[in-house]
């Protein structure tokens, strides 16, 4: 973005460390007027509102997720505040400062809609096309090679640290993108010209993921073993990049597909969880189940 001739890009996190490391990469300081470090939490939403009131953005490019399918089957309550509480807090704060251009960071698992963290994502596909404003869209990824928490980067830490390399599924397969494939999507995104929509690459073949553990332990000359486990709840032998009632059709950019999920309105989010429900207080079978009243509410506007 910064190379693309933005004039200010404003870096919004929980983590002020992982800030400040960024920014230090970026321009090798601590402080730079051109990426101003915002330290909030998308949970909380008279932050959110506050700090994009005063930055004033024209363009959002909301990232902020949990996505760890262990720990949201867990704690699905987590996947309800953040995933998809927060968005509709970043949405309602990005349409109130006017902000005009707006990229949700979703994933392949939107697809299939297997397990809280599919569902709780593809939830946040119908908020950002609840909007209904031409420029809020979203993008879809699949596992981005070299991001935090990666397949990879657990296979890496496993064989290089323990003696085994722990796989589910002997014949799982998901798919991979490089992150300049995942820069680039965004940011095409941003030029299309359909309204709304999540738009996905095509990222090729999948990737068998016994094969990808065997390449990363020949790679580090590792005497770690393959070790198969069953899969668990939530994961799905093989991902998707649509789901079957989908209907992608081909956009301006090669490569890039686009579908419309079925809209819910930040009303209907209301609806279904008006304020005076406690997310943070709610049990795991209570918050599975408004996750799934979210994902098959039908909106009547």
């Amino acid at each position: 973005v910064l190379q693309h001739g933005a004039d200010v890009v404003g870096l919004l996190d929980r983590d002020d460390c992982l800030l400040h490391d960024l920014a230090v990469e970026l321009t090798g300081q601590m402080h730079d007027p051109q990426i101003p470090l915002l330290h909030a939490d998308i949970q909380h939403a008279h932050q959110v509102n506050r700090i994009i009131q005063t930055f004033k953005p024209d363009v959002v490019i909301h990232t902020a997720a949990l996505k760890h399918v262990t720990t949201l089957e867990a704690d699905p309550t987590n996947a309800l505040l953040v995933n998809v509480q927060g968005t509709a807090n970043v949405l309602r704060a990005a349409r109130a400062a006017g902000v005009t251009e707006f990229v949700n960071v979703s994933t392949d698992k939107a697809a299939s809609r297997v397990g809280v963290l599919g569902i709780s994502k593809y939830i946040g596909e119908r908020l950002t096309q609840g909007v209904d404003a031409v420029g809020y869209r979203s993008v879809r990824f699949g596992n981005v090679i070299g991001s935090r928490g990666s397949v990879l980067h657990t296979f890496r830490i496993q064989a290089l640290h323990h003696d085994h390399v722990l796989v589910r599924g002997k014949e799982t397969s998901r798919f991979f993108m490089t992150g300049g494939e995942a820069a680039s999507l965004v940011l095409s995104t941003l030029g299309q010209s359909q309204s709304g929509g999540t738009y996905v690459f095509d990222m090729g073949a999948p990737v068998q993921i016994l094969q990808l553990a065997n390449a990363i332990v020949d790679d580090l000359a590792s005497v770690a073993t393959i070790q198969l486990e069953d899969l668990r709840s939530g994961e799905v032998e093989h991902e998707r990049l649509f789901h079957e009632h989908e209907r992608p059709e081909s956009t301006a950019v090669a490569g890039v597909h686009r579908v419309e999920p079925a809209p819910l309105t930040l009303a209907d989010f209301d609806a279904v969880i008006p304020d005076t429900v406690d997310l943070s207080s709610l049990d795991p079978i209570r918050a599975h189940a408004l996750l799934d009243d979210l994902l098959n509410h039908r909106s009547t506007t």
